[in-house]
């Protein structure tokens, strides 16, 4: 049921149909438009227009049957009665196959199927009595996200009825709505986008329609509503008044922050279709009509014998941010396969619900004692740095006891997935790992196995002698130096090298030799996370683009969940992301349609964020070994030994 099975035809549609849907407008009966519908895809903006709209003289409800979010101004204005409705219209037709192989909240209505037996929204007389009542204030507007998918059934209920469709930018919007789950991908919600826009759509064909541009109003919120009430007193709504600039701005200001860039990846991931009607609604004249095909709902294929993992073995939060982040960046590829990360008794156990929110299934393992670190003259000449980057990965051999799977991708939390891997596990048969730079071994930090008892205790039985010589320094010692032991070529235990990305090598983001993973492998340039708090400066040969591309996907992370336009709960979720921003030391991710102004902040939550703000600032400074200026100095001295030829 993948969407893109119809991309093509989808394409085709939103081009041919260029004019159709205001050349039908044009048909209608000359009635003024009194009925006005926002419509547009969660986290688009369809709240912040429906305030406009408010502001503008449409009638929306009275105070007490709106859904208002406490704390911010820009969310919600909806009444609690549609929002109601569309809910349990939505439920009753949601598809158990498809709604019960994601875990999304109910008011997605992913897999909803209007085919299905159920009451139409127009046969419900509390639908009726909503209307009536509104109609005794036209112009009036209603808004619910939601209300996309089942437009067709209200409009049976208008008689001068008006669209505006709020537009945001697809990928945008899918980060945004990673938040909500933990095995949902970038194809899923992409799924939702197209679902949402194209029912709208069909729904508003042959409707006087107006479409708002997310874009436009977040940079120029004036502009935008400017725009806004020309085109709607334009399509013949009476009775409005623009507001002040002073009006418009109490509500919103101009965002300073700089469009996205995103990888060829994800845009791939999100699909054609999904490209081309966002593209149609991007163009004032350029509306698809109704012979758009409905959109199906995309249901990846479970890979129940394929996993991918990680380790934690201390108790630094700084790997446990990027074991967060790398879960996070492995769902925006792989809804298919399960994500295991192996922890010791080491690791705090408040760090399993921070983890589970990321996506991974917290399974802790006996620590295995190291076999050589630190038990020799030869093995105990490390930096404290060294050690503890090191020191504890002897760990890593439990993953061969991942029995429950044919086939196991391991990789370290100071990496980041950047591209799917589908093709990985196809096309490997046999072991692989991680490409080196300068040697002609391989890097232990990105894995491709098959597990098997025998396999592990062959390894163990190799840890008990003495250590080869494989790389002639210090990393002999490590479970690197292990697995180059025993992974040594002879028949079954042939590798396979994996072209894994460095943060020191300029990758092509926008082309299709991007590499599908990162991995900070040395301290040539910074952990990710060291320049997400500002504590060393990125230096020209590092590559920006997956820097900001990490800081993208650890601010959707932490981004409130709470900002739900619904009556549903989130609390278990949000309550692990507020302990998840806790334990990283860092405050709540931007919102994501827009932080609300600083003075509707609560006083207590000011200094909640001012006193994690401290708190970080003086962990950082304690947990400081070497200053930015002596890890300069040590990498024009050296390249990191860990990668360095033998």
């Amino acid at each position: 049921m993948c969407m893109c099975t119809h991309s093509s035809r989808s394409s085709i549609a939103a081009a041919t149909m260029l004019h159709l849907m205001q050349a039908a407008a044009l048909a209608q009966p000359a009635a003024s438009p009194s009925q006005l519908l926002v419509l547009g895809m969660h986290h688009s903006g369809t709240s912040i227009v429906s305030n406009l709209t408010m502001m503008m003289g449409a009638y929306g409800g009275e105070m007490d049957e709106l859904l208002l979010h406490p704390e911010n101004p820009l969310k919600y204005w909806e009444r609690r009665d549609v929002v109601a409705l569309d809910e349990q219209r939505l439920t009753a037709g949601v598809s158990a196959r498809v709604s019960e192989r994601y875990d999304v909240p109910e008011w997605i209505a992913y897999g909803f199927d209007a085919g299905k037996a159920a009451t139409k929204v127009h046969e419900m007389p509390e639908a009726k009595a909503v209307v009536a009542k509104l109609n005794t204030q036209r112009p009036w507007v209603t808004k619910d996200p939601r209300m996309c998918l089942v437009a067709d059934e209200w409009m049976e209920l208008l008689d001068a009825p008006l669209c505006v469709i709020v537009h945001r930018e697809p990928l945008s919007v899918a980060n945004s709505m990673m938040i909500y789950s933990h095995n949902v991908s970038l194809a899923e919600w992409a799924s939702v986008y197209e679902a949402y826009y194209t029912n709208a759509m069909r729904a508003c064909h042959g409707k006087p329609t107006v479409v708002v541009q997310h874009a436009e109003l977040v940079a120029n919120p004036l502009a935008a509503t400017v725009k806004l009430y020309n085109d709607l007193v334009a399509a013949g709504v009476a009775g409005l008044t623009l507001p002040t600039e002073a009006q418009v701005g109490r509500l919103l200001r101009p965002s300073t922050e700089h469009a996205h860039t995103y990888l060829a990846s994800e845009r791939a991931a999100v699909g054609p279709s999904v490209h081309a009607l966002s593209r149609a609604l991007s163009s004032a004249d350029r509306l698809p009509a109704a012979q758009l095909p409905r959109a199906s709902w995309h249901v990846a294929e479970r890979k129940a014998n394929e996993a991918i993992a990680t380790l934690l073995t201390t108790d630094n939060r700084d790997y446990l941010r990027g074991a967060l982040v790398l879960g996070s960046s492995i769902r925006s590829f792989d809804s298919s396969r399960d994500m295991v990360a192996l922890v010791t008794a080491a690791v705090p156990r408040e760090w399993r619900d921070p983890l589970s929110v990321a996506g991974w299934t917290v399974v802790e393992v006996p620590e295995l004692a190291e076999f050589w670190w630190g038990k020799s003259e030869e093995c105990s000449r490390f930096a404290a740095d060294q050690g503890e980057r090191w020191g504890h990965m002897a760990t890593k051999l439990r993953l061969w006891q991942l029995t429950q799977y044919q086939r196991v991708l391991y990789l370290d939390a100071d990496t980041i997935l950047t591209g799917p891997v589908d093709t990985v596990f196809s096309s490997i048969s046999t072991f692989a790992a991680e490409a080196p730079k300068y040697h002609s071994h391989f890097n232990a930090g990105v894995l491709l196995l098959t597990p098997s008892e025998a396999t592990f205790n062959e390894l163990l039985e190799l840890g008990r002698v003495q250590h080869a010589t494989v790389f002639g320094n210090l990393i002999d010692c490590t479970e690197q130096g292990l697995l180059n032991s025993y992974y040594n070529g002879a028949p079954g235990r042939e590798v396979a090298k994996l072209p894994i990305g460095r943060a020191d090598v300029q990758a092509d983001w926008a082309g299709a030799t991007a590499p599908w993973a990162v991995h900070w492998i040395t301290l040539v340039c910074p952990k990710p996370w060291r320049i997400a708090d500002q504590a060393e400066e990125l230096e020209a040969h590092c590559d920006a683009s997956v820097y900001a591309y990490w800081q993208r996907v650890w601010n959707r992370l932490t981004a409130s969940s709470e900002d739900s336009s619904s009556g549903v709960s989130r609390g278990a979720r949000e309550s692990a992301r507020r302990k998840m921003r806790r334990l990283t030391g860092v405050s709540a991710g931007p919102s994501v349609v827009g932080r609300p102004q600083r003075e509707t902040a609560s006083a207590g939550e000011l200094l909640v964020e001012l006193w994690d703000n401290a708190a970080e600032v003086i962990g950082r400074q304690l947990r400081q070994v070497v200053t930015g200026r002596e890890l300069r100095r040590r990498r024009r001295r050296l390249r990191e030994e860990y990668d360095a030829s033998p």
